[in-house]
């Protein structure tokens, strides 16, 4: 696959006492990607930039309602996010998200932690790739481009948290290399019932 030689933007930091945000299922700009069993879809990865915040806003709302296991935030929490909110969120640098043609199919949010202690790792979550799309090769693509971009900014642990019973993502993720670190018990109530979420890593270090 060929890359644009554009300079790489480094992840930006994130509080390291925020909570923890689900991941469902980062990078080089404009990174073309190709799922070699089929004739089409050919993806594209990029950063988002705030023109992309109606499309990635319309997008989450629809996966929130779709997939409410892999989101903290509830259908009406995320529709009540003001557009310009979202634009100054994608200022910072830590979304990408992976297109067919203009089309936005999926996104994932990757965060370095800031302490000086705890800089060496990153965060991913939200991770999400649209429904038609699972199994093409587009969860792949986005998650191989996001660890090998994370690598090279020189993070040491990629992690991320993932709800206990969403099999079809902890298969994902564990085919990617990840592995379970930890259960937190009650992370989450969705409906009144309780969800336990894992918190599963990447060491990216030889």
């Amino acid at each position: 696959m060929g890359e644009t030689h554009q300079k790489k933007p480094s992840l930006k930091h994130s509080n390291a006492r925020s909570p923890p945000l689900r991941a469902l299922l980062l990078s080089n700009p404009a990174r073309q990607c190709h799922d070699p069993l089929m004739s089409t879809p050919t993806y594209t990865i990029t950063q988002l930039t705030p023109d992309h915040a109606a499309q990635w806003q319309a997008m989450r709302i629809a996966s929130i309602r779709d997939f409410p296991l892999g989101f903290l935030v509830t259908e009406d929490e995320a529709a009540a996010v003001p557009l310009d909110q979202l634009a100054d969120r994608f200022l910072l640098g830590n979304d990408w998200g992976i297109f067919v043609g203009t089309t936005l199919i999926g996104f994932c949010n990757c965060r370095r932690q800031t302490l000086i202690r705890t800089k060496h790792r990153a965060e991913i979550g939200p991770f999400f790739i649209s429904a038609p799309y699972h199994g093409t090769g587009a969860a792949t693509q986005l998650m191989t481009t996001t660890i090998d971009r994370v690598r090279a900014d020189g993070i040491e642990q990629l992690e991320l948290y993932v709800d206990s019973t969403n099999t079809r993502a902890i298969r994902f993720y564990e085919r990617m290399g990840f592995t379970c670190a930890a259960i937190l018990p009650n992370m989450v109530k969705i409906n009144g019932q309780s969800h336990d979420d894992l918190f599963y890593i990447l060491p990216l270090t030889p």
